[in-house]
């Protein structure tokens, strides 16, 4: 379940970083994502239940999609 969790957050967050990377920049949204993923694997400790660290551990997903995102993609110019 953690992990079903952790994939659907990195299939959201790397569509959804994926077209902000296009409209603002890939340097910006690599510090945002990076940024939105410590601050969730931190909250992950802090879980008080399962469906808290489930949460967490999806938004922590969404940080690593956006990465994914943000680092690999290529210039079309």
């Amino acid at each position: 379940m953690s992990a079903s969790c952790y994939l659907t957050g990195a299939v959201i967050g790397a569509l959804g970083f994926g077209y902000a990377t296009d409209r603002f920049g890939r340097k910006k949204l690599f510090y945002v994502t990076l940024s939105v993923y410590l601050c969730a694997a931190l909250l992950t400790a802090l879980a008080w239940n399962f469906p808290s660290y489930a949460f967490f551990l999806s938004i922590a997903g969404a940080g690593i999609g956006g990465e994914y995102a943000a680092s690999t993609q290529q210039s079309m110019n």
